[in-house]
């Protein structure tokens, strides 16, 4: 009991600290022997090289009692759970087994819940994976917003076939977006379910331990991770992608590193950029129970094509980032999210003595450094309008426009990216100091040119990014990203699960176009 309690204080430290608050709480969770399932012949006439989109049924029976006092939670809750869902049917497919009868007790007992539907035997040759979410009004774990594992595992493989999803009492259901942050929060939390849990990683013998700088380290290092890891970050030599380390075990082994990974959906923090990787995405196929649907739409950027540089040498040296597309050396500098999601500044602090290991000292003030999860390496994070009253409110998709820069260009919307900007209108009394900005754009895909319209202009930024100056009717400037940084892919799209829906769309191979098709 006193270990938990230690625990629980540093969890609130860490939160004061860094000003992150963990997503997930995957690692307190007090993992039971899992149950399994077996198999018997598979009745379906599917060969062995035939996949589907995998069928995944959700149990409210418990979540309803939990809620049942406050009805609107429960709506709220379900429509995003059922979203997440859905985004998984539509990224993954999975051979169907017929199953062995299974016993409301065996539920009961190996997923830790205490009501089950009635009907839950007859769920067993038609699903693929059954959940089971449940709410915690009275005990929330702090700083954390959800926690899920597989519980029971098919006999064999030990792919899973049912998971546990506890959701804390952390939400503001009173926020505007909170039905995308819940969804995107359930998503992750899924992942953990099918694939990305410290069990599961360790049976598919999918962890491989180094040591790198003297310390032993974490690495996911599986033939379709290291392909797309390696393409992405242009590094063909890397030997695996790292693992958390950080956090205790409310996240490490159970994440991405932060350092290398941030705005994939799967690292630990409650980073304001959330997108799908290929290399989580590839995740899933190696663990030989899945196919996957790469509908990423190539947001996540983290790293993009920086070489193995960025994974041999620090982040800042000598007061200097080495790499500043991700990284940032001067305190609440205007800075866009690598992806150029959203809008942040640069987020340093001054810890107290002794915090900050000497190998992530990158100050001549050895007490300054960045947020915890990124191994103290600076980076954008979020600032606030001071509003509070939204989840993601600076995005350049959701955020809160507050008309502040409205006649400077802005546009919060679909098409919208991050600028750092100075410009303002010439006659304006306002002066002209570089801040973020969302303006609209078109991505020029023959003369590869990325097109931002700011008021009724159309400016034409340089292939290879830079600073556009002399605008008419402004002063000042604005600082362009790559073209290939920003259109990576032929679908727009600007967030995670829009390029889901449109990627499957168009894909004439996948389950959806084949219904659409056929609902013709």
């Amino acid at each position: 009991m006193k270990n938990k309690i230690y625990f629980l204080l540093l969890l609130i430290l860490f939160h004061i600290i860094t000003g992150n608050t963990l997503k997930c709480g995957h690692g307190l969770l007090k993992h039971k022997e899992p149950g399994i399932i077996k198999t018997v012949s598979n009745k379906r006439t599917l060969t062995d090289d035939e996949y589907e989109p995998i069928k995944i049924k959700v149990d409210y029976t418990q979540l309803m009692i939990d809620t049942k006092i406050y009805p609107d939670i429960f709506d709220r809750i379900k429509e995003s759970l059922d979203s997440a869902v859905h985004y998984f049917e539509l990224l993954i497919k999975i051979k169907h087994y017929t199953l062995q009868t299974l016993s409301h007790t065996t539920f009961e007992d190996k997923c830790s819940i205490n009501n089950v539907d009635e009907n839950i035997e007859s769920w067993l040759d038609d699903y693929d994976l059954i959940l089971f979410p449940s709410f915690d009004y009275d005990n929330p774990t702090p700083n954390v917003f959800a926690s899920a594992y597989p519980c029971i595992n098919v006999d064999g493989d030990y792919r899973p076939f049912a998971g546990r999803i506890y959701i804390e009492n952390n939400f503001d259901f009173g926020r505007n977006n909170i039905k995308i942050f819940l969804q995107t929060i359930l998503f992750h939390e899924l992942t953990h379910v099918f694939i990305f849990d410290p069990n599961l990683l360790s049976y598919k013998r999918l962890v491989k331990r180094i040591i790198k700088d003297d310390e032993i380290i974490s690495i996911i290092n599986s033939p379709k991770v290291l392909e797309k890891a390696r393409l992405h970050f242009n590094c063909q030599n890397l030997e695996g992608v790292p693992l958390e380390n950080q956090g205790g075990s409310g996240s490490a082994g159970s994440h991405w590193e932060s350092r290398y990974m941030l705005g994939d959906y799967m690292v630990s923090s409650n980073y304001f950029e959330n997108t799908i990787s290929d290399i989580t995405l590839a995740l899933f196929e190696d663990s030989g129970w899945y196919k996957v649907n790469y509908y990423t739409g190539g947001l996540f950027r983290f790293g993009k094509d920086e070489g193995c540089d960025f994974f041999e040498k620090k982040c800042i040296e000598d007061e200097e980032s080495l790499f500043p597309n991700e990284f940032c050396t001067k305190k609440k500098e205007p800075k866009c999210t690598n992806g150029h999601l959203g809008m942040g500044e640069c987020y340093i602090i001054e810890y107290e003595d002794n915090v900050i290991p000497p190998k992530n000292q990158y100050f001549d003030n050895e007490y300054l450094g960045g947020i915890y999860n990124t191994e103290y390496c600076p980076v954008a994070d979020l600032y606030f309008h001071g509003n509070n009253i939204s989840y993601f409110e600076n995005s350049c998709k959701f955020g809160d426009s507050l008309n502040i820069f409205s006649h400077y260009g802005e546009v919060i919307g679909n098409h919208s990216i991050c600028f750092e900007s100075s410009l303002v209108p010439r006659y304006s009394p306002q002066p002209y100091k570089w801040r973020t900005i969302c303006y609209q754009i078109k991505c020029d895909r023959k003369n590869k040119n990325i097109i931002v319209y700011v008021n009724d202009l159309s400016l034409v930024c340089p292939t290879e990014g830079g600073v556009l100056k002399k605008i008419k009717g402004f002063k000042g400037k604005i600082n362009c990203p790559k073209y290939d940084l920003i259109c990576t892919s032929p679908i727009w799209c600007s967030d995670m699960f829009e390029c889901i829906d449109k990627k499957s769309i168009s894909d004439e191979n996948s389950f959806v176009a084949k219904k659409k098709i056929n609902d013709l």
